[in-house]
């Protein structure tokens, strides 16, 4: 497997890996505003994706604060369904995107 910074050809394997995890996380697939940020953050040099010798990406990576889904959906709306609460902002990702520390108050 190699991690590399995502090119425009990698638009549609987002897209294919968009469509997995949104019974998770929330539409994008067919939102704009998902499509604008993968495509601004592709642009930017601040996406990643994994990928190996098979066709199709393994993995991406670019969410963040500064995304337009992340209050609605997303990983952050994910773990606050769950009860998480946002902590203190962690270092950015090795992308250079926003992250933050989510706590679990355990009674």
């Amino acid at each position: 497997m190699i991690v590399r910074i995502a090119a425009e050809q990698d638009f549609p394997g987002f897209l294919g890996l968009a469509a997995q995890v949104e019974h998770w996380f929330g539409p994008m697939v067919e939102d704009p505003g998902f499509h604008h940020h993968l495509h601004n953050n592709i642009r930017r040099s601040t996406a990643l994706v994994a990928v190996s010798s098979d066709p199709g990406l393994l993995g991406g990576l670019f969410f963040g604060a500064d995304h337009p889904g992340a209050v609605a959906s997303g990983a952050r709306a994910f773990y606050e369904r769950l009860g998480f609460t946002p902590a203190e902002a962690a270092d950015p990702g090795p992308e250079g995107g926003s992250r933050q520390v989510y706590r679990l108050a355990v009674i």
